[in-house]
């Protein structure tokens, strides 16, 4: 899997600006269609979610996933929980590519 961003300084090629402006400058954050990015349940694995691949934006930056993802999520100890899967970046540390 290899998520590749555009947006951050430096350069951006023709192709990755003509696919990025359609979407960036629309809405704050998103995803290109339905199922870019989705996020399902993996029946066979214990609190596991798969992320599909797509490409999504949120605050300038055009991110694509070129492959799904796995994503274990912690125990519950006890009751209920609703876990947030996002996009995260680590801009202060230079860390690329992002991760889930």
């Amino acid at each position: 899997m290899a998520i590749i961003s555009v947006g951050y300084d430096g350069a951006v090629t023709e192709s990755q600006w003509a696919d990025m402006i359609k979407k960036v400058g629309s809405a704050e954050y998103g995803v290109v269609g339905l199922n870019d990015l989705k996020v399902t349940s993996v029946p066979a694995a214990d609190r596991t979610v798969s992320i599909a691949a797509g490409k999504g934006w949120g605050h300038g930056v055009f991110d694509e996933n070129t492959a799904s993802a796995s994503v274990q999520l912690d125990t519950v100890s006890s009751g209920s929980r609703w876990d947030l899967i996002a996009v995260r970046r680590f801009l202060l540390v230079q860390q690329f590519p992002d991760r889930f």
